[in-house]
């Protein structure tokens, strides 16, 4: 899904808006902001919510992430288990996360195109 270039371009698109059109679905590494479990939030732009998770030796946790009110996933963790997935979010999604035991990382990357 990211990556890739559009093989459709407008025709007449100028070099500058093909360059704009190509950068549509790719995130901004180096514009990444930390987000807390158990917290909601609205994206502010277009793009993708990188969630790892780890759970070393102990009890079971279970991590959700909800979006727009539909729970996208819900995955068990039990020991040394990792996670981690991608979700892509467009401006004024509403996500949120719930509070698991273990050591999880969430980060939003905004889309460079917007």
């Amino acid at each position: 899904m990211f990556g890739y270039k559009l093989n459709f371009v407008p025709t007449g698109a100028t070099n500058a808006q093909k360059k704009i059109i190509n950068a549509w679905g790719i995130p901004d590494y180096s514009a990444g902001v930390s987000k807390s479990k158990n917290a909601e939030y609205t994206a502010e732009t277009n793009g993708v919510l990188c969630v790892y998770g780890y759970r070393g030796n102990g009890s079971t946790s279970s991590f959700t992430i909800t979006i727009n009110g539909i729970t996208i996933i819900t995955s068990s963790m039990n020991d040394y288990n990792i996670y981690s997935n991608n979700f892509p979010l467009k401006k004024g999604d509403v996500y949120s996360t719930n509070n698991p035991s273990g050591t999880y990382s969430l980060t939003f990357f905004p889309f460079i195109g917007g």
